[in-house]
């Protein structure tokens, strides 16, 4: 054993013994910091679920939104296209007339100069 006397013993275990004394009273508010802390994280957890919701809610929303979006550029597209073609169509007609209009207006100007310039060669004859 030890060289110290049991005097000695027994006052290192009394001061020991003084030393642990309000251990019991600090673990009981440590259970007390640890169940409020549980509390909040129950509070946190269920916030959290709430808002993982909403976030998958949201992307949802967002994903039917772009597509709802998707169809009607394209539907938008194709009265576009339909309607530039029948410009086009029409342009093309337009011009085509205007073309035998011009063609028309240019013979007959070709005929009267070539009136014109007969008159004078039979006036000379």
């Amino acid at each position: 054993m030890s060289g110290k006397t049991m005097d000695e013993r027994v006052g290192d275990l009394e001061k020991l013994a003084q030393t642990l004394a309000p251990l019991p009273d600090q673990m009981g508010q440590l259970g007390d910091r640890v169940a409020g802390v549980e509390s909040r994280l129950g509070t946190v957890g269920s916030r959290l679920g709430t808002v993982e919701s909403q976030i998958m809610q949201l992307r949802t929303d967002m994903a039917d939104e772009f597509s709802a979006i998707r169809g009607e550029l394209k539907g938008g597209l194709q009265a576009v296209k339909t309607e530039l073609r029948e410009d086009i169509a029409s342009l093309g007609r337009e011009t085509a007339a205007e073309f035998l209009h011009v063609g028309a207006e240019l013979r007959s100007v070709h005929l009267k100069l070539d009136k014109l310039l007969e008159s004078p060669r039979r006036r000379k004859r």
